[in-house]
């Protein structure tokens, strides 16, 4: 599966466009300000329902326009169509014709993942953005976990509405009540707990095979495990344990949204220990880990966006990227760079590659570089 067409009217800086993809590679390239995340933006939203660059919808609309509207098809003739207005519920999906009433229903039809300057703090950044990392896998591999996760993540809140409620001293305790959430809560984490350390020990065969395709093997160094988010293997005693200091701080202390990922390199830190050139090939690894690994549980194809190629990679790497992702099958790529001549030794390797120049907002197909 491959998306085909894509066309956009209203978004951001872009004029009305209307553009026919390759299902291999598509590289975008213009100037700074041209358009070319926009393009990119505009085709992970359509998919996913999400924009990589920004939550606020309003700031996806061209200040011309009043909507923005967003249709693809795909080669199996299947089609999306997405528009959003300024209203609060302006927001509209079509599926094949059909109204669609939840992004899961359409994010889970071609999984997008993007590679953008932001990704590379993957390593460096708190650990929600690590337990993201996890958890967009696990939405498309386990079946049962999107609707399990957001059922903990209410859980959560309503257990941390009560310890808010109690005003910070225990002599307010309703020992009945606090039981009763306690059970909750540590039944649905250990669900969730129990599914990431799984994928964690699944993705590291994974990780091992992309470092190896990208030159980058430290595999024999290399470490990665799943912290859950508190001390004791008895998640339950522990919940009882630290009552008092969740009553006082008014929150849930520990539980898997205190989770994170560490990955050690000789028993050492990543973060501490690798260069920041290396450290953007081990990212580089732990993406293309999550593509790889899609497609060996589940067989789905999946798009792969890396927005602003250029200024995060140097010419050598850019091109060990694009030929790792070469060797996954059922992978569609597009990318967005300043200047794709340096891209040459890779188009080469391709046998179906578009181009498409941006500039002041306009998009035209062009011609490879020779």
């Amino acid at each position: 599966m491959y998306l085909t067409k894509f066309e956009s009217s209203g978004l951001r800086n872009l004029t009305d466009n209307y553009i026919n993809l390759s299902p291999q590679l598509n590289i975008i390239d213009g100037d700074n300000a041209a358009g070319k995340s926009s393009l990119l933006e505009g085709i992970g939203l359509l998919i996913s329902g999400r924009s990589f660059r920004t939550s606020k919808n309003t700031q996806l609309i061209s200040h011309n326009n009043n909507k923005l509207t967003l249709f693809g098809e795909f080669n199996d003739a299947t089609k999306m169509g997405l528009s959003l207005g300024y209203g609060k519920d302006s927001r509209m999906i079509k599926l094949n014709g059909d109204y669609v009433d939840a992004l899961s229903k359409i994010a889970s039809i071609y999984p997008v993942q993007v590679l953008s300057p932001e990704s590379y703090h993957l390593i460096d950044s708190g650990p929600n953005q690590r337990r993201k990392y996890l958890d967009w896998l696990l939405f498309h591999v386990e079946h049962s976990y999107k609707s399990k996760w957001l059922l903990f993540n209410k859980v959560l809140k309503q257990r941390n509405s009560y310890l808010r409620s109690l005003k910070g001293d225990i002599k307010n305790l309703n020992p009945l009540l606090i039981h009763t959430w306690n059970s909750k809560f540590h039944d649905i984490s250990k669900f969730v707990t129990d599914k990431r350390i799984e994928l964690v020990k699944m993705i590291a065969v994974d990780i091992e095979v992309i470092s190896k395709e990208l030159n980058f093997d430290i595999t024999s160094l290399f470490k990665i495990e799943y912290m859950s988010g508190n001390k004791n293997i008895n998640f339950s005693e522990e919940l009882t344990g630290c009552i008092t200091q969740d009553v006082v701080r008014g929150t849930s202390t520990i539980g898997p949204h205190r989770a994170d990922i560490k990955i050690t390199v000789n028993n050492k830190n990543v973060k501490d220990v690798l260069s920041r050139g290396q450290k953007k090939m081990l990212v580089n690894a732990l993406y293309l880990a999550q593509t790889n690994m899609l497609k060996r549980l589940t067989n789905k194809d999946s798009l792969f966006i890396i927005d602003d190629f250029s200024s995060e990679l140097d010419n050598s790497n850019q091109l060990k990227l694009l030929s790792a992702l070469k060797k996954q099958n059922g992978v569609q790529v597009f990318i967005s760079c300043m200047n794709a001549k340096v891209l040459k030794p890779m188009i080469k390797e391709y046998n179906n590659v578009k181009m498409f120049h941006v500039k002041h907002g306009e998009i035209n197909e062009v011609n490879l570089p020779i």
